[in-house]
């Protein structure tokens, strides 16, 4: 958008946006000039999850996903966005327009090696806490309430 390389959104042929909440229409890194040039389509909450064997107290932060003594135990979306914002909050920065981009990179890669898996589909990101290979990371709130549902301690 930033490049001129998008065109924008005709809302006209799009009549579910109407249907969106009024918080996420027109959010402005969607719009320049006025202009929509993209639309959320689903809303997603990921979870702090974490092994309720594990931790006798919820972690109070997303920190706790580069403590070095959870190290080959984490269990993170391999998700550029969510990386990129969850290491821009670590850091104090903006996780919707990021814009220490040094210190995120840095932050990214002290945390790579205590990581145990990236994973790409959710229920293996579920299945890494139920078969007690991931002690704490990131799960959608969904995947948390099934795992519960399974028996696994996971919070």
């Amino acid at each position: 958008m930033a490049a001129d390389l998008l065109t924008p959104l005709d809302l006209t042929v799009i009549p579910n946006y109407r249907n969106l909440m009024p918080e996420y229409q027109n959010l402005e890194y969607y719009v320049k000039d006025g202009k929509t040039y993209a639309v959320p389509f689903d809303r997603v909450f990921y979870a702090l999850a974490y092994r309720t064997d594990v931790f006798s107290e919820p972690p109070n932060s997303w920190a706790v996903t580069s403590n070095r003594a959870y190290a080959g135990q984490i269990a993170l979306h391999d998700n550029a966005y969510s990386r990129i914002a969850y290491a821009a909050l670590m850091i104090g920065d903006d996780p919707i327009q990021p814009t220490r981009w040094d210190e995120i990179r840095q932050k990214l890669l002290e945390q790579k090696p205590l990581v145990r898996k990236y994973w790409k589909d959710y229920q293996n990101g579920m299945e890494l806490f139920n078969n007690k290979e991931a002690v704490v990371g990131q799960l959608t709130d969904g995947r948390v309430r099934m795992a519960q549902d399974l028996g696994a301690l996971v919070g």
